[in-house]
């Protein structure tokens, strides 16, 4: 219930008896989205739209085609958007639409010049698959040049489209099973993680929206505006979608988390899986199996919460699958993919720049692995292994190399010197273990809560896929780089002192962080696997495929037999795609199977809005009050660990404390201790007029996990009962949050 002081000023008292009838909302735009899922589509669709259009327009120019397209394309609006907010100042814009607008085109302009350049064309160009790599033909005879051409006559009939259509139905279904279970767990389009980084996160979005400037060099909440570096791409993006849909920053964000991880991550998957395989069938299963690992990206909307880095790890596959098929093609459309792969890399530094040197690790690996079976085809026996071993010194002399050099930029010297930010879990042997179980990954609170063998189904599949990876598929750079990122995840889990620091400290020594990188690797070899047993029951039950393979096996007949084949092979195409299909919708209930429990979970309680939750119900309505009633000139102080932080992100007014901290500077810290005296404390006064300070909140002792090791929660006692101090009425209350005016320092 809503009390209104009959002390508060004139500008208060229309209010009164609207909120005394019922709870008001910030704006009637944002009334709308506040729990009606129906209106969630709005931004949910303008989500997909700022996520795919830009970098869509730019592939097209660049010649990228089908799923080469479409994973392009979160990377390169990503890119577009961060790096458009970074020049958009320089350039006297205000940020929105039209600096996004202004680096698509200029991004496209580069990509048609580049093409022109190569191809010596002004044709619009286009990179196509060479083969469809087995799914049609038998293994015996797959890597002929005349069998490949018969294979794509053989498609280009009926398969094409056929193929096309099953893909986008399946991302399609895939996205929509994902998006309803996730809205059946956080249980209204507006609710938010009440999370130590997402208090950061939604109030930057605030800030960008009040300053008008999303620049990754001007991400300070504290003073909107000023020089302070922070990779903003997910903040610009959240920020787009607020201007283009009026939905609030907490319905917004929402929305382009179910974009990045139930549609974006999967498209970069499923090029990688059809990179690596050059099996339609097996890419299609890899689709929903992308989304049916726990640790990511489910967990990443619990835990953190970590927008940046699920946005920077979402577009990881689609850059590995154009390094892979760079050096896999190494002719003109390799320096296609160079731009492709350097455009992305510009994406993941301004998004999170630590999954820059995951990517720098795999494209390691993945030159490594070619390089290996390189030398391996073309020598012999003692000298293959000598061969072998010397690429792998040579580079494994790379990374050292590589880590060099990463080691002299200062910041990146002093993340992996300075503070252990997460202790470890356990031991090596429980670390491989959990490696071996996928049972890893999880946060500290909670890892040894999960048992070893919850997983062992998928782990079967994986195994069994790297196998299959690495024996039939020569793919020997996934073993590597599960090496490699296996060996950084044992090493946070299980190592201690300095020398954990060292190895995993740019990723702040979590263990999350260094699992869901291996997620990709996973989710590849367990869709290898599947589709190696689709394919082997649908050989078995085929009787047909006899004699198609005794023809295939006659090269000399292929041309009289061309015709004659294609109409044999057009019918039974049709049975692995529907397959396909099936296999991908049953995968796709397994989105809600038991292995995700844990996610959901956690989901369910970070997303929580209660009577006994951080925030709860009634402090939520006085948020809500504050954006519609107060000026936009305000500022309100209130304990950030109680909830406070949240009053900008939820009502749009700017908070005084706007991110969870166990550092504030000297002004700020003074006014956190002392600001219930301001009647009696002359040094209170000229601080509250100096940060522009109105209001302040009187919020249950409720603080958020129930209080930190640090103590931070208590660093802010001049706010503790401030309703009673005398510094101002009391003129909004719901329940026990009160909302009092700063009165006792005068105009």
């Amino acid at each position: 219930m809503a009390i209104i002081s009959d002390q508060a000023v004139a500008p208060f008292e229309a209010a009164a008896s609207l909120v005394l009838q019922a709870p008001a909302l910030q704006t009637p735009g944002a009334a709308l989205y506040q729990q009606s899922w129906f209106a969630f589509s709005i931004p949910a669709v303008l989500a997909l739209l700022v996520l795919f259009v830009p970098g869509m327009i730019s592939g097209l120019a660049l010649g990228l085609r089908g799923y080469r397209l479409y994973a392009w394309a979160p990377v390169a609006s990503v890119f577009a958007v961060a790096a458009s907010a970074v020049a958009a100042p320089m350039l006297g814009l205000r940020w929105g639409v039209l600096p996004v607008v202004l680096a698509a085109v200029v991004l496209a302009g580069v990509g048609f010049a580049l093409r022109v350049v190569l191809y010596r064309s002004f044709r619009w160009p286009r990179i196509r698959d060479r083969a469809w790599g087995g799914s049609v033909v038998p293994s015996s005879a797959a890597n002929t040049p005349a069998v490949h051409a018969l294979a794509d006559r053989a498609y280009g009939h009926f398969s094409h489209r056929a193929l096309a259509a099953i893909t986008v139905s399946t991302f399609a279904v895939t996205y929509a099973v994902a998006a309803f279970h996730c809205a059946a767990l956080i249980h209204s389009p507006s609710a938010f993680g009440q999370t130590w980084d997402n208090a950061f996160h939604l109030n930057a979005i605030q800030s960008i929206l009040r300053v008008g400037d999303a620049s990754s060099l001007h991400m300070n909440v504290y003073s909107p505006g000023s020089a302070t570096f922070y990779p903003a791409a997910w903040h610009g993006v959240v920020s787009l979608v607020v201007m283009l849909s009026g939905a609030p920053a907490t319905v917004s964000s929402n929305a382009v988390a179910f974009a990045v991880a139930f549609m974006a991550w999967p498209a970069g998957v499923y090029c990688l899986a059809r990179v690596a395989t050059r099996n339609p069938l097996t890419a299609i299963i890899a689709i929903p199996l992308s989304l049916a690992f726990p640790q990511f990206p489910w967990n990443f909307l619990a835990y953190g919460t970590l927008y940046p880095n699920l946005v920077a790890y979402a577009m990881l596959p689609a850059l590995l699958a154009f390094v892979v098929a760079g050096v896999r093609a190494w002719n003109r459309a390799t320096v296609v993919y160079i731009y492709a792969v350097l455009v992305g890399a510009g994406a993941l530094a301004l998004a999170q720049p630590n999954a820059v040197i995951i990517w720098l690790l795999a494209a390691v690996a993945i030159f490594w692995g070619f390089h290996v079976r390189r030398v391996w085809n073309r020598t012999s026996g003692g000298t293959r292994i000598w061969a072998a071993s010397g690429i792998t010194l040579l580079w494994a002399a790379g990374v050292v190399g590589i880590n060099t050099v990463l080691d002299a930029v200062p910041t990146l010297h002093a993340m992996r010197r300075g503070h252990m930010y997460w202790p470890a879990q356990g031991s090596v042997q429980g670390g491989l273990a959990r490696l071996a179980l996928l049972t890893g990954g999880w946060p500290n609170g909670e890892a040894g809560s999960i048992g070893y063998f919850s997983m062992w189904p998928l782990a079967l599949l994986v195994v069994l896929g790297l196998v299959l990876l690495v024996v039939r598929g020569k793919q020997l750079w996934a073993l590597g780089l599960y090496a490699g990122l296996g060996a950084l995840f044992v090493m946070s889990y299980a190592l201690e002192g300095r020398w954990r620091t060292y190895a995993v400290g740019w990723w702040y020594c979590d263990v999350p962080r260094l699992w869901a990188p291996l997620i990709m690797i996973f989710v590849l070899a367990s869709a290898v696997s599947v589709g190696a047993l689709l394919q082997w029951v649908i050989q078995l039950h085929d009787l047909s495929k006899t004699e198609q393979n005794r023809s295939l096996q006659k090269e000399e007949h292929l041309v009289q037999k061309r015709d004659q084949l294609a109409q044999k092979t057009r019918q039974p195409a049709l049975r692995p795609m529907a397959a396909a299909v099936s296999v991908g919708l049953v995968i796709g209930l397994g989105i809600s199977g038991p292995q995700l429990t844990p996610a959901c979970r956690d989901i369910e309680k970070a997303y929580a809005i209660t009577d006994s939750t951080l925030v709860d119900r009634d402090e939520q309505q006085l948020f809500l009050w504050i954006g519609q009633h107060l000026p936009r000139t305000a500022r309100v102080a209130g304990n950030p660990m109680e909830g406070a932080t949240f009053v900008w992100a939820v009502g749009g007014t700017q908070a005084l404390f706007p991110k969870i901290t166990s550092g504030l500077e000297p002004a700020l810290a003074y006014l956190a201790g002392h600001l219930k005296e301001a009647g009696t404390n002359p040094q209170v006064c000229p601080l509250i007029r100096k940060f522009g300070v109105t209001h302040a909140l009187d919020l249950r002792d409720r603080y958020l996990d129930g209080g930190t090791s640090y103590g931070i929660e208590h660093r802010y006692p001049g706010l503790d009962g401030v309703a009673k101090s005398g510094i101002g009425p009391v003129i909004a209350q719901f329940g026990e949050a009160k909302l009092v005016q700063i009165t006792a320092c005068g105009e």
